[in-house]
């Protein structure tokens, strides 16, 4: 995920659809204009994300009643 200079935000300016800053999806299960800003699948309802201390990404899954933690394949 490309972040803003101010590391605030998320930059979408590579992603002409994106210019108004709105994703026109056509469903609600469609990802027109939002399948460049999305991180992964299968997580359910997810009401937070957080990076750690560690790095790792931690998303929080109230669907399935976890937090998962995304880190780097070791090398």
């Amino acid at each position: 995920m490309r972040l803003t200079a101010d590391r605030l935000h998320v930059d979408v300016s590579a992603d002409p659809r994106l210019a108004d800053f709105v994703a026109d999806n056509l469903g609600k299960f469609d990802g027109t204009e939002s399948d460049t800003l999305l991180i992964g699948r299968g997580f359910g309802i997810t009401p937070d994300i957080e990076q750690g201390p560690d790095g790792a990404l931690y998303v929080v899954s109230l669907t399935d009643n976890v937090v998962y933690k995304i880190s780097r394949r070791p090398s």
